[in-house]
């Protein structure tokens, strides 16, 4: 990488810290800032560099304009889209969905007020948010794509290939099919299939950036399955209070890892 490109990196570091205190405080106007100009640094760094390895600088800085791209549709809408959305089912009574009303008389004449959802019931999600993060996910799933040719040009090792393929089954026994069948209580097929679609991509990118045998490289990969993991199982499986910290410190330490490790 050149002397430019490790300044830019260096900007981003910065930035990245700056971002993470940012969500650690729930600032989310500031988020909104800090989030794409920290990618948009990496992708200057990106761009500025020189790859010893032909074919893998312009697929890289792709990866990393996705990334942006993506960032830029997960901070846009006016809420975090964090919390998942848990409808009912399709043909629920709604004895059931009312978590324990015995009565189907209708509205709650007697209070004067409409029948309402049952206490800690979580509201669906506007579909503007919904619109966003299906953006979003599109524009990681093609990263990832970019980011699987770019290792393949980099280089891998078949063997290796094959060990990453098992940490990917593993994955997708224990989490995977969790989070598919959330997704399709929360978005139905579509969403589904969507989610589906981008764990193909992101455990190819995986199986590849760990048949380089390269640290910088498979950590970098690693690091980003795990972050999705998490931002995933806290969307479409269960809320968890540290998942957004988790999820940020985790994608741009991977990010930064891939950089330095495919332009090395």
């Amino acid at each position: 990488m050149t002397a430019s490109g490790w300044e830019w990196l260096a900007v981003a570091c910065v930035l990245a810290v700056l971002d993470w205190i940012t969500v650690g405080l729930h600032a989310r106007w500031l988020e909104r800032w800090l989030k794409p100009t920290t990618l948009g640094c990496l992708v200057v760094a990106a761009a500025l560099g020189h790859p010893q390895h032909a074919g893998v600088h312009g697929w890289l800085v792709a990866a990393l304009l996705l990334g942006l791209l993506g960032d830029l549709a997960l901070v846009l809408p006016d809420e975090p889209v964090r919390q998942p959305a848990r409808l009912v089912p399709a043909g629920a009574t709604r004895a059931s969905a009312d978590s324990g009303r015995t009565t189907d008389s209708g509205p709650d004449t007697d209070s004067g007020r409409p029948d309402r959802p049952a206490a800690g019931a979580h509201r669906p999600e506007p579909a503007s948010a919904d619109r966003f993060f299906l953006l979003g996910l599109l524009s990681f799933l093609l990263g990832h794509i970019c980011y699987a040719i770019a290792i393949l040009r980099f280089g891998v090792d078949p063997l290796s290939v094959g060990f990453g393929l098992i940490l990917v089954l593993l994955a997708v026994f224990a989490f995977g099919y969790r989070i598919i069948a959330g997704g399709h209580q929360a978005g139905g097929a579509l969403l589904s299939t969507g989610i589906t679609c981008y764990m193909v991509a992101l455990g190819s990118a995986v199986m590849l950036g760990v048949g380089t045998t390269r640290l910088l490289i498979a950590g970098g990969i690693l690091l980003f399955a795990a972050s999705d993991l998490v931002l995933a199982g806290d969307r479409f499986v269960r809320p968890r209070g540290y998942s957004a910290l988790t999820v940020i410190v985790l994608y741009h330490c991977a990010q930064g890892l891939l950089l330095i490790g495919l332009l090395r």
